[in-house]
C-alpha cells in the first residue's frame, strides 16, 4: 500500500453516492447520512477491485451493524489527488462484543467527483481509509 502526504484541500462538490460526515450536510444519495455522534469501524484490511472498496472491518457494539460511507466532498491536492473516506456504523453502542466482517463499497461517485472536478479520461486517486492508503486506477 502507498502512503501519501497531505498537501492541502481543495473543495468539490459532493458526489452522490457518498455521504458527507459532517451532519449539517444533507446528501442527496442513496446512503443515509453519517451523524457526528456515529462511530467508525476499524479497517483491519482493504483493496480495490475495479470499481469496488472491499474492506474487512471490526467495531464492538450489540450486534453487526451496516457501513455507511462517508466523504466530505473535498479533494486533498497531490499527485495523486486523494480522499478521506470514512466508514461509519451507527451510534456507539455500549457493548462487549466485537464484530469483523467483509463490507463493499462502490467507488464510482468518487470516480464521477473527480471527472466532475478535473474531466475525465483515465486517472487515478489515493483513498485513505483509517489509516490505510490505497490507489484507485479508472
Amino acid at each position: 500500500m502507498t502512503r501519501l502526504l497531505l498537501i492541502l484541500t481543495l473543495v468539490a462538490p459532493l458526489a452522490a453516492g457518498l455521504v458527507a460526515c459532517d451532519p449539517t450536510t444533507t446528501p442527496a444519495d442513496p446512503y443515509a447520512e453519517c451523524p457526528s455522534d456515529d462511530a467508525l469501524a476499524m479497517v483491519i484490511d482493504a483493496e480495490i477491485e475495479g470499481d469496488t472498496l472491499i474492506a474487512t472491518v471490526g467495531h464492538s457494539g450489540c450486534d453487526q451493524a451496516e457501513v455507511t460511507p462517508c466523504w466530505d466532498g473535498s479533494f486533498m491536492e497531490s499527485f495523486p489527488v486523494q480522499v478521506a473516506l470514512d466508514l461509519a456504523i451507527g451510534p456507539a453502542q455500549a457493548c462487549d462484543a466485537y464484530f469483523e466482517f467483509e463490507t463493499q463499497i462502490d467507488l464510482t461517485p468518487l470516480k464521477q467527483a473527480y471527472a466532475d472536478a478535473y474531466g475525465g479520461g483515465a486517472a487515478s486517486m489515493v483513498v485513505n481509509l483509517d489509516g490505510a492508503s490505497i490507489l484507485y486506477e479508472f
